[in-house]
């Protein structure tokens, strides 16, 4: 008899566990759903060494944006030329900091 209260015990507790996860589901029902096609402003400044259009592919979708125009973009290409833009800087600061150590060490020797 053990088993089976244990049995009991073990699906009562799974039925449990199922309705809690219906609940949540209904309440996150509400919630807006992230859309990636989101439309977002990006304007990308035009530099001495920049001055033509920014390119970038995603999935096969070619995405041209005019340099110094304030444009409407999908979220998801603002997020790439974001990412770009602090890769480029931290690129640059760590060839900075490997730079100033190799002329730390050339002035010790």
């Amino acid at each position: 008899m053990a088993r089976v209260k244990n049995t009991e015990e073990t699906v009562e507790k799974t039925v449990d566990e199922e309705i809690k996860e219906a609940v949540k589901e209904i309440e996150n029902a509400d919630k807006p759903v992230n859309n990636p096609y989101e439309k977002v402003f990006l304007e990308i400044p035009i530099s001495e060494n920049e001055t033509e259009d920014w390119l970038c592919i995603v999935n096969g979708h070619y995405y041209r944006v005019q340099r110094g125009k304030k444009v409407l973009v999908p979220k998801f290409v603002k997020e790439l030329y974001d990412n770009e833009q602090r890769q480029v800087r931290e690129a640059f600061e760590k060839s900075m900091k490997l730079q100033r150590a190799a002329a730390d060490q050339l002035a010790f020797n």
